[in-house]
């Protein structure tokens, strides 16, 4: 299986509908990586609510990176 490859922020959702009783069906932001592991802190832009999340259970909407 291919890794997901995502950074701090970018915007991501998660791959199932009925992970961690979501605040809300909005994106959220990456705006932390853990040092050893493929583990991101997320946080929902509407309500301000964070989690640490293993990689595997996001999904990528929109790549922060002005480059791409």
């Amino acid at each position: 299986m291919m890794r997901l490859i995502v950074k701090i922020g970018d915007l991501v959702t998660w791959r199932s509908d009925l992970m961690y009783g979501v605040p809300d069906t909005n994106p959220m932001v990456i705006i932390k990586e853990a040092d050893l592991n493929f583990a991101f802190l997320i946080a929902s832009l509407s309500s301000g609510w964070q989690e640490w999340v293993d990689m595997d259970e996001l999904e990528l909407v929109s790549s922060g990176d002005k480059n791409e």
